[in-house]
């Protein structure tokens, strides 16, 4: 028995592996081939036109099918490629960092500290404050404190 309790006889098996080679060989066809077999399942002269209308429907539910599992392969792709775009960004953070420091290590300069929570100098009201920018070029900040 099958799950809803039919009695299999033996026609089905025979039926249910003509219809999976029929589907399989459907999905190996291009959409375009699917398309022109269901025009071609229309407008056959030789069966009624239900019965014509049975047939297509059964192309247009391969071709559909064949639509679904090309738009599920591109996006795996798509997901692998973003995961891909987020993992080289991660690797081009980095080296800039590693490259930004060893940068300053070169110079002979001391690296600045990362961090936000340290207030930065000032100078006294009105006198310009100097700092060193990258490349070694000189920053002049003025105080705003008067």
């Amino acid at each position: 028995m099958d799950t809803e309790g039919e009695i299999m006889t033996d026609s089905q098996p025979s039926l249910r592996q003509s219809a999976e080679r029929e589907a399989e060989l459907d999905l190996k066809k291009p959409p375009t081939q699917l398309l022109a077999d269901v025009h071609e399942e229309l407008l056959r002269t030789d069966r009624s036109i239900p019965e014509n209308l049975a047939h297509a429907n059964k192309r247009m539910a391969s071709l559909t099918a064949r639509s679904a599992l090309s738009s599920d392969r591109s996006s795996k792709y798509v997901i692998v490629l973003t995961w891909v775009i987020v993992a080289l960004t991660v690797a081009i953070l980095f080296f800039t960092f590693l490259m930004w420091k060893q940068t300053y290590k070169l110079s002979g300069q001391q690296v600045p500290e990362i961090s936000t929570a340290r207030p930065l100098e000032t100078a006294a009201p009105g006198r310009p404050l100097r700092q060193w920018g990258h490349g070694g070029h000189p920053i002049i900040l003025l105080s705003s404190k008067k």
